[in-house]
């Protein structure tokens, strides 16, 4: 699996890389002729949570060059820290913490070592005449260097308190622990989880030490929920939701409709009855998804745990314990696959618009959007005053919006005399009237699904296009499906989840304080969607003879590039005749009313 970087750092020997194009990497200067440290401030665009330093290194295998390297390393200033005594315990470092802000320096410290921790461990009593005989000794460079990381960081992984540490490096059949994952008392604190995994050998013999920390912010909320596309090659989702709506749904909806007929009781509309449906797929997606991510991440842990004590207690290499090593390592590497995927898809979610199709406009423009979506003040358009705290924005963008969507108003006797001016042969033919207002079929519904863009985003409901095209082939849920669009056709009659959209804003060019300058986008439910994709399907072959040709943009077998060939042809065709025409860009503020 291969994940697109955001921002990295890169030497010889070592390299930081994030994947999140919210988290910038600032590069550190390190007077070091070695490449194997590398430093950089990590920053996080919307500020959710306080910027840290973050180090890496790759110390050397050999003892006498990392005996010099280390030397080197506690001589640079990002390690001339204050003498401090190592906290005892969690309860002592919350105590250090209240009665020295100093402490609050925020910085990660990892990479391999190359050493084992345990060789350097000395008592804090002889500490101070053990260094003072002899400071040169390389084993005296390593258990000073040992004793200030100890001093000022936390190690994250905190395997050594279940025992002997867990070995984090493999070669044939030897094992060793010489990774660690250090982090400052601030940030410490703030440490939810971490563990030690191994790693299939065709990514690394090194095992993944990760550690996860959590910190709150007020400016961010829950998100919309989605539903996982994977979901609809998932077997047990699709056995599970056909007898679901069997059961919980159409039987009970048969009931009710009988109850409702013989007590003369108007029946549920069709409408009410669809997003009745889609919150019980909501449902079942929800379960499904969650159960299937707890339970491979507890066969994950599970095997982990199983390699971990195979490794803790059979240190010596036997043919019956590599046979079941290699089995559990084959199953853990398929598990990380799988998680991975579903990682994948959780960090590839960017807005596009329809009409954006360059590769360079677009990355240029999520990375824009992934910096900047975070919005840290407005102007209010009536009081002209920043509004910084999210109540105070949302009542700022409220009132632009709500001004800038009100209908103006209108002449009547202009609208028709633009009406009267269109000709005959611009509007669409009588004899294609019937064709355009024929019901909809469950095979036109099935057809839509199957050629829309995967990556597109789903509205409040959350479900995708590959569900809705798993919930089509339930031939009960596909005929109500059909009676919705075809009700919406006919009668102009909507769900009540199509009225319903997620409002997102995106920045423009100028100054992001004036609300002018972000644009808005609406996510539609991908039911809705489809029901325009059908009116779409009957239209484009009529629009493409009414639209004139220069119109390029939305239409199917255009490019917008032509128009721009031919802006610039004009113009130099203008500057070698030294014409006096102008070029007019109009640009309407509501262009989709």
């Amino acid at each position: 699996m291969q994940f697109q970087a955001s921002t990295f750092l890169w030497t010889q020997h070592c390299g930081i890389i994030s994947f999140n194009p919210l988290i910038h990497l600032h590069s550190l200067e390190l007077d070091l002729k070695q490449q194997r440290i590398i430093a950089c401030k990590v920053v996080h665009a919307n500020t959710s949570f306080p910027p840290f330093t973050l180090v890496n290194i790759y110390a050397p295998a050999t003892y006498t060059q990392r005996v010099t390297f280390l030397k080197e390393v506690m001589d640079l200033p990002l390690f001339n820290f204050s003498p401090l005594r190592p906290p005892e315990s969690l309860s002592a470092l919350q105590e250090t913490l209240d009665s020295d802000p100093t402490m609050l320096y925020p910085m990660l410290f990892m990479g391999d070592f190359n050493y084992h921790a345990t060789t350097y461990i000395v008592d804090n009593s002889d500490n101070l005449t053990h260094c003072t005989t002899n400071l040169n000794t390389g084993e005296d460079i390593h258990r000073r260097f040992h004793q200030t990381i100890n001093t000022h960081f936390l190690e994250c992984t905190r395997s050594q308190e279940e025992g002997s540490l867990l070995p984090t490096f493999r070669s044939g059949t030897s094992q060793s622990t010489i990774d660690y994952l250090y982090a400052s008392p601030f940030l410490f604190q703030h440490l939810h989880s971490s563990d030690i995994s191994f790693m299939e050998r065709s990514g690394t013999d090194h095992a993944l030490l990760r550690a996860r920390f959590v910190f709150s912010s007020d400016r961010q909320g829950p998100g919309l929920w989605r539903a996982n596309p994977r979901l609809a090659t998932n077997p047990y989702f699709t056995d599970s939701l056909f007898p679901t709506l069997d059961v919980e749904f159409f039987v009970k909806l048969e009931l009710t409709e009988s109850i409702d007929l013989a007590a003369a009781v108007e029946p549920t509309t069709p409408q009410a009855n669809w997003d009745e449906l889609k919150a019980l797929v909501q449902n079942i997606a929800t379960q499904v998804g969650r159960n299937k991510s707890n339970a491979m991440e507890r066969q994950c842990k599970r095997l982990q745990r199983k390699r971990n004590r195979i490794c803790r207690h059979h240190q010596e290499p036997h043919t019956r314990f590599l046979q079941l090593l290699r089995a559990i390592k084959s199953k853990i590497g398929s598990i990380q696959r799988d998680i991975a995927e579903n990682q994948r898809l959780c960090a590839d979610h960017h807005w596009r618009e329809h009409g954006e199709t360059s590769a360079g406009y677009l990355k240029r423009t999520i990375e824009t959007r992934a910096a900047k979506k975070s919005i840290t003040g407005l102007l209010h358009p009536t009081t002209n005053t920043l509004c910084t705290n999210p109540l105070a924005m949302q009542s700022a963008a409220s009132t632009f919006y709500g001004k800038l969507y009100s209908p103006d108003p209108v002449v009547p006797d202009s609208i028709n005399t633009l009406c009267d001016s269109i000709p005959p042969t611009d509007t669409i033919p009588t004899n294609e009237h019937i064709a355009l207002q024929s019901p909809f079929t469950i095979a036109d519904s099935l057809s839509e699904t199957l050629r829309t863009k995967l990556h597109s985003s789903p509205g409040v409901d959350g479900l995708p296009y590959v569900i809705l095209n798993v919930i089509l082939q339930h031939a009960k849920a596909a005929k109500l499906a059909v009676k919705v669009f075809n009700d919406t056709l006919a009668l102009g009659i909507f769900p009540a989840s199509w009225l319903k959209t997620c409002m997102c804003l995106l920045p423009k060019s100028g100054g992001l304080f004036n609300l002018k300058n972000w644009r808005l986008l609406s996510l539609i439910c991908c039911d809705a969607k489809i029901f325009t994709r059908l009116l779409n399907s009957r239209l484009m072959p009529l629009m493409n003879k009414l639209i004139c040709p220069q119109q390029s943009g939305f239409m199917p077998g255009r490019f917008t590039g032509e128009n721009g060939l031919i802006f610039q042809t004009t113009k130099l065709i203008g500057a070698q005749q030294s014409s006096e025409t102008i070029a007019l860009l109009l640009d309407q503020e509501k262009a989709y009313d």
